[in-house]
C-alpha cells in the first residue's frame, strides 16, 4: 500500500472511531467492550481466510455478506459493534486485498481514542 492509501485510510478510519465512540457515548456502552468485539472480529479474520476472502469478493452481494456477518456474529458481539461491521459491507467489496491492514488500523486508531492518546493520530 503506497503512503497516501495509507494516509487517507487512517483518516477515514479516524472518523469512523469517533462515529463508532459516538454511538457508544450516546447509548451508554462502554467503549472497551467495544473494542474487545473489535478484537475477537480480528482474531475471527485471522482464523479465516474464507470468510476474508468472502469478504473481498465484489461478486457477492451487499446483503449476503451482511447476512454472513450476522450468522457469525449475531448474539457474541454487541448490537453497535454488529452494526458497525454491517454497515461497513460494502467497504470490505471496495478495499478488498487491503481490507484487513484497513480493519487493523482502524482498531489501532479506536484503541487511541478511547485510551485518549493523540500522539500518533
Amino acid at each position: 500500500m503506497k503512503n497516501a492509501e495509507f494516509n487517507e485510510f487512517k483518516t477515514i478510519s479516524k472518523r469512523y472511531a469517533k462515529a463508532l465512540l459516538e454511538l457508544c457515548e450516546a447509548d451508554n456502552v462502554n467503549k472497551e467492550f467495544i473494542l474487545h468485539d473489535l478484537e475477537n472480529v480480528k482474531e475471527a479474520l485471522n482464523n479465516s481466510y474464507e470468510l476474508v476472502n468472502l469478504m473481498k469478493t465484489p461478486g457477492v452481494s451487499k446483503a449476503d455478506k451482511q447476512n454472513v456477518i450476522s450468522k457469525i456474529f449475531d448474539g457474541k458481539i454487541h448490537k453497535i459493534t454488529l452494526n458497525f461491521l454491517l454497515y461497513l459491507t460494502p467497504v470490505f467489496g471496495i478495499i478488498g486485498h487491503i481490507f484487513p491492514i484497513y480493519f487493523y488500523t482502524f482498531i489501532t486508531i479506536l484503541n487511541l481514542f478511547i485510551f485518549n492518546i493523540y500522539l500518533f493520530i
